[in-house]
């Protein structure tokens, strides 16, 4: 059956795009793992906390973008690239108040160093989450 794909140039390519995601996967396994043999239960928690708490606001960068922009490319309007980034990025600073509120929440209760991570990550969210429209430029 032939669908009217170019087999060879979709094996040939794709193999890059699902050799990424799955380097990434495994980074973030070995990461995952020497975390929680290399830290304390109390820092392996924090560290999911802030991480889980981050991954939870990434709604506010209009991740689902990428779809749009791969059919947009797809349909011959590269230009959809540049509107998806700044719209997620503008989306994205939504976050870093919210985020801000919860770090000196940390801070007044005494979690300083999870204050901190929160802080670090509420600054530098925006450069976290804007830029992955490009992925799905390449993707497509």
């Amino acid at each position: 059956m032939s669908l009217g794909l170019d087999w060879r140039y979709l094996m040939r390519h794709g193999s890059w795009v699902a050799g990424g995601q799955t380097l990434a996967y495994a980074a973030g396994l070995v990461g995952s793992v020497a975390m929680a043999r290399l830290t304390t239960p109390v820092i392996l928690g924090q560290y999911q906390y802030v991480t889980a708490l981050i991954g939870f606001f990434s709604v506010a960068a209009l991740t689902g973008m990428n779809l749009p922009v791969m059919k947009a490319v797809v349909a011959g309007n590269p230009r959809a690239l540049l509107q998806a980034y700044r719209l997620s990025l503008r989306t994205s600073f939504i976050a870093v108040p919210i985020l801000l509120f919860i770090a000196a929440y940390q801070w007044w209760i005494g979690q300083n160093e999870v204050s901190y991570a929160v802080l670090a990550g509420a600054m530098i969210f925006p450069l976290i989450y804007a830029p992955r429209a490009w992925s799905a430029f390449y993707e497509a």
